[in-house]
């Protein structure tokens, strides 16, 4: 697993921003290319907390996600469904609220076609998320070497 992790890692580029579909209105029509970090959330953090506050946050978070990507990315593999769509709620809520807007918009629409019950839909989704994961943790760290100021 860990190997797995490490390999997200290494491959990753320096993409900001990713050209995938946003299907929050209806899971068929895709909008807007989606950026990778959301600034105004991270801002949020800061002011909610302080910018050594919201590093460690940060960094914390990237830890947790790496380990629940791999639970995903291990969920779909096995069809298993209820840790599929367990998963991309849990980690879709973080990401949003770490400001990995393109990670939450994924597993957004991954837990949705769970819960509707289109499995194949949501198996096929998750073939999205090794990329978008590996861009995203490298964009937040990327941005932690930069700081936060308050």
């Amino acid at each position: 697993m860990f190997k797995l992790l490490s390999a997200l890692i290494e491959q990753t580029s320096t993409t900001t921003s990713l050209n995938g579909p946003d299907t929050t209105n209806d899971m068929k029509t895709p909008t807007k290319p989606v950026c990778i970090i959301d600034e105004e959330t991270l801002t949020q953090l800061v002011f909610d907390t302080s910018a050594d506050a919201a590093l460690s946050l940060v960094a914390f978070y990237v830890k947790d996600a790496k380990v629940r990507t791999i639970k995903l990315l291990q969920a779909a593999k096995e069809n298993d469904y209820y840790t599929l769509e367990f998963e991309a709620h849990t980690l879709g809520s973080s990401a949003a609220a770490h400001g990995n807007s393109a990670l939450s918009q994924l597993c957004r629409r991954i837990e949705r076609f769970c819960l509707n019950e289109h499995f194949d839909q949501a198996i096929d989704n998750t073939a999205q998320l090794e990329n978008i994961a590996k861009q995203s943790f490298l964009a937040l760290e990327m941005r932690l070497q930069q700081g936060f100021r308050t």
